[in-house]
């Protein structure tokens, strides 16, 4: 929503719902379209991706079939 994730506690905020709720999570980096890298960007950017109660394997796969889709 626009924060700024300007410490690892801020970053937490973000993931710490999917934690509480027992569900499997993953967390996607997403390169900038002038990078070719994400290790290169400035600020990582990415999303993530929230699976079922115990499909870790799903979550697992899905994170795969968009890794090497891009």
């Amino acid at each position: 929503n626009g924060r700024t994730m300007d410490t690892y506690h801020r970053g937490m905020e973000a993931t710490i719902p999917a934690t509480l709720a027992g569900l499997p999570a993953i967390s996607i980096p997403v390169p900038h379209a002038s990078q070719s890298s994400p290790v290169q960007a400035q600020a990582i950017t990415g999303f993530q991706l929230i699976g079922r109660p115990t499909d870790d394997a799903g979550v697992l796969a899905a994170a795969v079939a968009i890794h090497e889709a891009r």
